[in-house]
């Protein structure tokens, strides 16, 4: 059971049925949700390119790599953070000339970057410094 609370409000907020919600779009009857980001490209042949305009940050938001591969037999991609290496993509036989489209939504402990074979070319989609 939930009791009701009680007490003494300094400062009320006033709120009706007349006015917006942060979001709201009252003329069509939705909540406006939308995720807004920004992007680097990586062309092929780099070493620890930062994502981002600067020199990237703590914080920086990854939230998708989409990558093309041109040639197979050296479409290498890797991506940083500090130390940390992560391996996307190794080139070779078993790999399929075309794009791809890989979903992180990670954070960065300190920038994101990304290293590139020659036959690899790379947008890194999210929030970046």
């Amino acid at each position: 059971m939930v009791s009701p609370v009680s007490g003494t409000v300094h400062n009320p907020v006033s709120a009706n049925i007349s006015t917006l919600l942060s979001g709201e779009d009252q003329t069509n009857d939705v909540i406006k949700v939308e995720e807004r980001f920004g992007y680097e490209t990586v062309a092929v042949s780099q070493t620890a390119q930062v994502l981002g305009a600067t020199t990237g940050a703590a914080g920086d938001f990854l939230h998708r790599l989409v990558i093309e591969v041109i040639t197979v037999a050296t479409a290498n991609v890797t991506l940083l953070d500090g130390a940390t290496e992560i391996v996307i993509l190794t080139g070779g036989a078993n790999l399929l000339e075309g794009v791809y489209s890989i979903e992180f939504n990670m954070v960065a402990t300190t920038a994101w970057k990304i290293t590139t074979g020659a036959g690899a070319t790379v947008i890194g989609v999210g929030r970046f410094t």
